[in-house]
C-alpha cells in the first residue's frame, strides 16, 4: 500500500466489484479478511483490534478503522514536525540569548573595570587633595606630613643643651606657635589639653617633671601674639586611669602658661595617631588605644596622675628638689 488509504480502498472496492460481476456470490464473506491481511505493519494495531476484538468483521468496520488510524498518523506527524520546528527555534533563541548574555557580560565586566579604575583614580585624587590640605607640624608648610618633611626636625635644629656638660645656653632663634588657652582657668596640673597646633609638649608645672634641665631655650608665641619664655625641658611620665603609662619626651617648661599641652605633632613623630568621634579623642598605636581624651568646651582634655613628683633640676652648678 504505497498510496494513501483512500486510494487503496477505492482500488480494493473496484476489485471486489469486478469479482462480484464474475458471479462469485461469497466474496462479501472473505473480503474483510483479505483487506486485513493486505494492510502494512503500520496498521497492525488496527488489524489486531478488529481481528481479536470482534466476532463478526464487516468490510465497513475494517475501512473505518483504517481511515481512523490514518488520521491519527497524520496528526502525529504534524505534531512531531511542529515540535521539531519549535526545538530548532528554541536552539536558535538560546544561541542568540547566550550570545547576547556573553556580550552583555563582557560589557558589564568592562564597565565594572572602568568603574573600579575610576574609583581608584577618585580615591587617589581624594588622598592627594587631603595631603595638599594637610599642614606639616615640623615646617608649617601644607602638602605633606611631618614624617615626609625634608627639613631637619625641630628637636635637631633646636640643640637646646649638651649632654656632656651642665652648662645651658640661651636659644632665641626659634619661635613656636601654640594655641591660646590661657583664657580657660578650670584646668590643673593633672589635666592635659590635646593641641594639634602646638609644636612641642608644654607644661607650666615644674614639679611634674621626672627629669629636668633648666635654662633659656627660646620662646613660644601664643595666638594672641604674646611671647612666653621656655625656661627648661625634660621628661614627664603620665599615668592614665586604666594604669597605662606614657612618657612624654623633651617637654618644654613654660611657667607663663596656665595649662599642660600635649602636641599632636610630637605624638605623630612617635608613631601615634588620633581618632575623633562621639565626643572622645583616641590616641592610637596601630590598633592599640594608648589613652582617651574627653571633649570639654570644644577642647579635648585627658586626666592623669604622676608616680613621681620630684624633679632633678640642674641650674648652673646647683641642684634643687621640688616637692608637691
Amino acid at each position: 500500500m504505497s498510496k494513501n488509504i483512500e486510494e487503496n480502498i477505492d482500488e480494493f472496492t473496484k476489485l471486489v466489484q469486478d469479482i462480484k460481476l464474475t458471479g462469485d456470490k461469497n466474496i462479501d464473506d472473505y473480503t474483510p479478511i483479505v483487506l486485513l491481511n493486505a494492510i502494512p505493519d503500520v496498521y497492525s494495531d488496527v488489524k489486531a483490534a478488529i481481528k481479536y476484538g470482534r466476532d463478526n468483521v464487516s468490510l465497513d468496520t475494517v475501512i473505518n478503522g483504517l481511515k481512523s488510524k490514518e488520521m491519527d498518523i497524520k496528526t502525529n506527524k504534524t505534531s512531531q514536525s511542529n515540535n521539531e520546528v519549535n526545538m530548532v527555534r528554541g536552539r536558535t533563541k538560546n544561541r542568540n540569548s547566550d550570545y547576547k548574555y556573553r556580550k552583555h557580560s563582557k560589557g558589564r565586566s568592562r564597565s565594572r573595570s572602568r568603574s573600579r579604575s575610576k574609583s581608584r583614580s577618585r580615591d587617589d585624587r581624594n588622598k592627594d587633595d587631603k595631603t595638599k590640605e594637610r599642614r606639616c607640624y615640623n615646617c608649617g608648610i601644607k602638602g605633606h606630613y611631618i614624617k615626609d618633611c625634608r627639613k631637619p626636625k625641630r628637636d635637631n635644629r633646636e640643640n637646646n643643651y649638651k649632654e656632656d656638660t651642665n652648662a645651658v645656653t640661651e636659644n632665641t632663634g626659634d619661635v613656636f606657635m601654640v594655641c591660646d588657652v590661657n583664657n580657660v582657668h578650670s584646668l590643673n596640673m593633672h589635666e592635659w589639653l590635646i593641641d594639634y597646633v602646638c609644636t612641642f609638649h608644654l607644661s607650666p608645672f615644674k614639679e611634674i617633671f621626672t627629669t629636668f634641665k633648666s635654662g633659656k631655650f627660646g620662646f613660644v608665641s601664643m595666638a594672641n601674639k604674646k611671647r612666653c619664655e621656655i625656661q627648661g625641658l625634660g621628661d614627664v611620665c603620665l599615668t592614665f586611669k586604666d594604669g597605662y603609662k606614657l612618657t612624654l619626651k623633651n617637654v618644654k617648661y613654660v611657667p607663663d602658661l596656665n595649662h599642660n599641652l600635649i602636641s599632636c605633632a610630637a605624638l605623630e613623630e612617635e608613631g601615634l595617631e588620633g581618632r575623633w568621634g562621639k565626643g572622645i579623642m583616641k590616641i592610637m598605636n596601630g590598633s592599640l588605644t594608648v589613652f582617651k581624651a574627653d571633649r570639654r568646651r570644644n577642647l579635648y582634655v585627658c586626666s592623669v596622675d604622676y608616680d613621681i613628683l620630684v624633679a632633678s633640676v640642674t641650674d648652673s652648678d646647683k641642684t634643687f628638689l621640688w616637692h608637691k
